[in-house]
């Protein structure tokens, strides 16, 4: 069994984290001799310097229209980025862990809405409220305040209802791409099994020195599909899908300099999105794997004991379509997550009652 790796993502949702390859990552078969050209782009071929070719192209709903965004990172934040993203072991859950105790919960600190306010949020609105409390005791301009009161009074609830339904749309959202993340996740982890349980043997069991190779590098594009995949969608991540990013994971072994390349110069132009980053990894997943079914590395047809290879690229192409779906669920739910109009409205509404609630 091949186990896989993913990263945790903070996306107001957090993506996630899962056991790491036990293979080593090499080399292996690269990506130059699957695809030797890309929409007839040989290697070598002069990269466009544009903008959309140094840094992610990202939906203004990820980035806030600055498309310079994830180029503001530093090396030493750069290299943290790309040790989280490589990690193999999970410091902390998906959400904090709750015991149903009462005397438990009252116990707590790490976490909670009170870690979340205190000291910043609630220092700011105690001294804006002082400060209004001493213009209108200075100015005398209680009576003049009265009708304030009455709208703060009318709006408080409807902005109390407007908020319980804001959160509840939030956390269904939450819910919907942490569930694509996990079903992503399971279907890398079917095709690993699916490499592992067919790859080429020895009369001992043990895998032969080219099947070894062959699983080794599926795992090592396992983990830069998850990479590219969530530095698309994510804010934290997204560096990684820059040159920059490109050129530290080469430093760490997650891909070779002649993939970066070939990634760098792909027709898109724009790292991390499209054939340029996971759509095109999970391509030399693809290519990789059938070619394994081909030769004899997966699923080995010279022996007569061996069932047929077409049962196997049946099940890796069924897989391998299902993520292919699944994955582009995820950006699918943050286009449409909520309407601008009315998350505009409801921050209007917010900050109009926190700012009149000390009058």
């Amino acid at each position: 069994l091949v186990p896989i790796s993913a990263m945790e993502v903070p996306l107001l949702l957090a993506l996630l984290s899962a056991p790491a390859c036990a293979f080593t990552f090499r080399s292996g078969a690269c990506a130059r001799q699957l695809f030797p050209s890309i929409d007839g782009r040989a290697w070598g071929s002069t990269r466009c310097l544009s903008p959309c070719c140094t840094t992610i192209a990202q939906p203004v709903a990820i980035n806030g229209g600055d498309v310079w965004s994830c180029e503001r990172i530093n090396e030493e934040e750069l290299r943290e980025l790309c040790d989280e993203a490589l990690s193999t072991s999970v410091d902390s859950p998906i959400m904090a862990q709750f015991h149903p105790s009462r005397t438990w919960l009252w116990r707590q600190w790490s976490g909670t809405i009170l870690r979340a306010v205190l000291p910043r949020e609630v220092l700011f609105n105690t001294c804006l409220a002082l400060l209004l409390a001493l213009l209108i005791g200075r100015y005398d301009l209680m009576e003049r305040l009265n009708a304030v009161e009455r709208v703060w009074s009318l709006s408080a609830g409807l902005v109390s209802f407007t908020l319980s339904f804001f959160l509840s749309q939030a956390y269904a959202l939450w819910r919907s791409v942490y569930s694509i993340a996990r079903r992503v996740q399971g279907r890398l982890n079917d095709i690993g099994l699916l490499c592992a349980t067919f790859a080429e043997r020895q009369a001992d069991g043990s895998y032969t020195a080219d099947a070894s190779e062959l699983l080794s590098t599926i795992a090592r594009y396992v983990r830069l599909f998850n990479i590219l995949l969530y530095a698309s969608c994510t804010t934290s991540f997204a560096p990684l899908a820059t040159p920059r990013g490109l050129s530290k994971l080469v430093d760490r072994y997650a891909l070779t300099e002649e993939e970066r390349e070939l990634l760098m110069s792909s027709s898109t132009g724009t790292a991390g999105r499209g054939i340029m980053g996971h759509t095109m990894v999970l391509a030399w997943i693809s290519a990789l794997c059938f070619e394994g079914i081909s030769d004899g590395r997966l699923g080995d047809s010279r022996k007569s004991s061996a069932p047929p290879p077409i049962a196997l690229e049946l099940s890796l192409q069924s897989r391998m379509y299902e993520l292919r779906s699944t994955y582009a669920a995820i950006s699918d739910e943050l286009s449409g997550r909520m309407p601008l109009a009315y998350t505009q409205l409801v921050q209007i509404l917010c900050d109009m009652l926190v700012l009149f609630s000390p009058v």
